[in-house]
């Protein structure tokens, strides 16, 4: 995915989703993230392009039975997007 400097990007994921994470900081600038797991709402994460490079912004996905003392069989699904950034 290709952004310049100043554009927003917006992740809409399903609510078992963790808050997405930033390989690179700074480059992406979290204007906020909602939802996600725990909550059972559907993640929505915003970000303002802001220096040019490139970063991968990933996440996977969570299971309350996970956490367990014998946890469940619910395999994670990770989600990664690569964002370059120019001026």
């Amino acid at each position: 995915m290709s952004l310049h400097v100043g554009d927003l990007l917006v992740v809409n994921l399903p609510s078992m989703y963790q808050p997405p994470r930033l390989s690179t900081p700074g480059i992406l600038i979290q204007r906020d993230v909602t939802g996600g797991y725990p909550t059972g709402q559907p993640l929505v994460a915003r970000y303002t392009a802001g220096a040019p490079a490139g970063t991968d912004l990933s996440t996977i996905t969570d299971n309350t039975c996970l956490h367990q003392p014998t946890p469940c069989p619910s395999p994670q699904v990770p989600w990664t997007v690569h964002v370059t950034v120019t001026a």
